[in-house]
């Protein structure tokens, strides 16, 4: 089977559209409210660590198998975000769900994708505190 790059860019941008229309919904509900106001509870980190971490779940189920047995996904989106929004702590443990369910599936790649994802999470976080506890710019995001 021969799989190209528009092939995989164009399963990644369906998969991307899905965590689009989530970011959207959850945009609308009283617990993004609450974190925009800075209102971190113990329910509602707990609450975006596990949609988040989800999402890093579907990330993966979202991706394409590739012929070498690697699978290009957008794994790391969830934990990032949810670091962004939430700080260091919030974005590591998303990654953290999101790592160790991909450690578990296994391959020659499990232990370096778990890893990558997890310290995804804690790099959101950690641009959250660089700047000053406020969600960064779209730019800082995407770099």
């Amino acid at each position: 089977m021969n799989i190209s790059i528009g092939d995989i860019l164009i399963d990644l941008v369906k998969t991307a559209c899905i965590i689009v229309v989530f970011a959207y919904v959850f945009s609308r509900t009283r617990l993004f409210s609450a974190v925009l106001e800075k209102q971190f509870t113990l329910r509602n980190s707990l609450i975006i660590i596990l949609l988040f971490g989800a999402l890093s779940i579907f990330g993966t189920y979202g991706g394409i198998q590739l012929p070498s047995g690697a699978i290009a996904n957008i794994r790391d989106l969830g934990p990032v975000v949810a670091g962004l929004i939430g700080g260091p702590v919030i974005g590591l443990a998303a990654g953290l769900i999101g790592g160790v369910h991909r450690y578990f599936l296994g391959g020659f790649v499990a232990l370096p994708c778990a890893l990558s994802t997890t310290i995804a999470g804690l790099a959101g976080g950690l641009l959250y505190r660089i700047n000053r506890r406020e969600l960064p710019p779209i730019w800082q995001a995407v770099v």
